[in-house]
């Protein structure tokens, strides 16, 4: 099911994009989809009032049908930015205010890759303290990773911690998943572009409003030399906005997951 609002042209208007890093654009493409998904909206809507990344004042049973049904594919992190900003979904990305919860994630150079992921531990220990914790373990461990606690002495460079590093990652590597024999590059957000994710979303947002592929007015927005191109771009954007709690949003191809449907919502 998807969220319908009226459009303006902000809803459609990427061109800044052209100025910022980009390793933001798969942030912006995840906050813009999901604005898009009335079953996503209302998850985080209840996750916010559940006061999920809070310390205390947590509704146990909203944040564990959450976990139950969807931590597999919507990862924490992804999931905090949503439920953290209060702007979402009402306002688009560009105009939505940061926090102190948001600031941070926006720095993140490698979101929507399958880099390794520091949970903050309010999060880690907030899923423990509602016996999820090891749901998540075995959640991770099914995409090929781990979770593993590491205390870190700050006292040193990082190219010392880096190097420190080597030793701890030989020891805890998981013996059904050996190391391979060449570098891991699946899953990257720079595979599934995030300028071409907006490029479509754009496409499907004109297209949800009924307005044509030359219309005048819009045209200027959208980068489609054809109308099928355009029509193409807007049916791959409704496909991903309608699988985005199903599917992993930035692993689709060459994913090792076979995520079930939800149930529920």
């Amino acid at each position: 099911m998807r969220a319908r609002r009226p459009l303006s042209s902000e809803d459609v208007d990427f061109r800044w994009t052209t100025k910022v890093p980009a390793h933001l654009l798969p942030i912006v493409a995840w906050y813009e989809y999901a604005r898009e998904s009335k079953p996503l909206i209302e998850r985080v809507m209840e996750l916010r009032r559940a006061k999920l990344f809070c310390s205390s004042g947590r509704n146990k049973k909203i944040i564990q049908e959450h976990c139950t049904q969807h931590l597999l594919v919507i990862p924490l992190y992804r999931l905090r930015l949503l439920v953290c900003c209060k702007d979402f979904p009402k306002e688009p990305f560009r105009r939505a205010g940061g926090n102190a919860e948001t600031k941070p994630m926006l720095n993140n150079k490698f979101f929507g890759t399958d880099s390794p992921v520091a949970l903050p531990w309010t999060a880690y220990f907030g899923l423990k303290g509602i016996d999820m914790s090891e749901a998540y373990a075995k959640w991770h461990l099914r995409l090929g990773r781990s979770i593993v606690p590491i205390s870190i002495p700050w006292q040193y460079t990082d190219a010392e911690l880096t190097e420190m590093f080597r030793p701890i990652i030989k020891r805890i590597r998981p013996k059904e998943f050996p190391e391979p024999s060449r570098a891991g590059r699946r899953g990257g957000a720079n595979s599934c572009g995030g300028l071409e994710l907006l490029r479509q979303l754009v496409a499907y947002r004109l297209v949800e409003h009924e307005i044509e592929f030359d219309n005048p007015q819009w045209k200027s927005f959208h980068v489609y030399g054809s109308k099928r191109g355009f029509q193409d771009a807007a049916k791959a954007a409704a496909h991903r906005i309608d699988s985005i709690i199903r599917v992993p949003f930035f692993r689709r191809n060459n994913s090792p997951v076979h995520a079930r449907p939800a149930r529920g919502k």
